[in-house]
């Protein structure tokens, strides 16, 4: 796990391309930024995000407050949405998102992705497959989802594909695991 953490290249390479796709999405009035890499501050070891000015991290106190004033879940859509758009659309998404890699900027309506040393990549049938269950899901037929899951998991074993996806995923998150 460490040189995922340590590959700087593929860590700038990975947020340049996610922030070129999902950097700007809008949704109920929030907009996502994915912060450009500083390149006045960038070497082999290390680099620098542009600086977010009044950014704060969701400590507990924020959390309470924004679900006080009902903002908490509005944000919570936006980052779903995003992801979703990354996973589904774009095959690349940020594979490590937790409180200490989202930033917010309450009084500009902004949340901001951090650290995109781990991310993930999945082949067009998963996604293909991932879009059908979730259909079946949404439209209230758990028999649609049900068949999409049997059909990633054949003869007790996920199909060969997710197989190599999963694998890939937890060998090194930073690497696009399927090139179709």
């Amino acid at each position: 796990a460490v040189t995922r953490e340590l590959d700087v290249k593929g860590e700038i390479q990975a947020q340049k391309e996610l922030g070129d796709f999902v950097d700007g999405d809008t949704l109920d009035g929030l907009t996502l930024r994915v912060p450009k890499v500083d390149s006045k501050i960038e070497g082999d070891q290390f680099f620098a995000d542009e600086y977010i000015e009044g950014g704060i991290h969701p400590k507990q106190d924020l959390i309470d407050q924004m679900k006080a004033s009902r903002q908490y879940h509005r944000y919570a859509r936006l980052i779903f949405y995003s992801l979703l758009r990354q996973l589904l659309i774009h095959g690349r998404y940020h594979a490590d998102l937790h409180a200490g890699n989202i930033m917010f900027r309450l009084a500009q309506s902004e949340v901001f992705l951090l650290d995109f040393g781990n991310t993930a990549t999945l082949s067009w049938a998963n996604r293909l497959r991932f879009i059908g269950m979730l259909a079946g899901l949404r439209l209230g037929l758990p028999k649609l989802a049900v068949a999409v899951l049997q059909q990633m998991q054949r003869n007790g074993r996920f199909s060969s594909d997710l197989q190599r996806d999963l694998h890939g995923i937890a060998a090194d998150r930073s690497r696009p695991i399927d090139a179709r």
